[in-house]
């Protein structure tokens, strides 16, 4: 079941990235045009898509530690993702209602309830 949890993280990410990617495509073309270097700082549209997109390979590196951790039957790594996520996810989900990342304020009650509980 972590497994399975973490696998969904991992595409829950991978599938930010590649909103961000289609969403942002202006402010990333702009980004490069600049140089990239010092072509974000100034502009808070673009500095908006560096985020998203960041924070979608942030939740991807989570749901492959995830299923690493489940490989490996590691409880206590899968209850410090659980935490983390849970912790984003409250945030995300009360600023704002319409996002998905209510799946994830499900998902990391399952992780910890799986990882204390077994």
């Amino acid at each position: 079941m972590m497994s399975i949890i973490g696998f969904i993280v991992l595409a829950g990410g991978i599938g930010h990235v590649i909103t961000g990617l289609v969403i942002f495509r202006p402010q990333l073309a702009a980004i490069s045009n600049d140089g990239f270097i010092n072509a974000v700082l100034p502009h808070f549209d673009r500095r908006a898509a560096l985020w998203f997109i960041l924070f979608g390979v942030m939740v991807a590196m989570t749901g492959h530690l995830l299923v690493h951790a489940a490989r490996v039957d590691d409880p206590t790594a899968v209850r410090i993702a659980g935490w983390y996520l849970l912790g984003v996810s409250s945030v995300g989900t009360l600023t704002q209602t319409r996002s998905p990342s209510s799946l994830l304020v499900v998902l990391s009650l399952v992780l910890l309830g799986l990882s204390y509980f077994g």
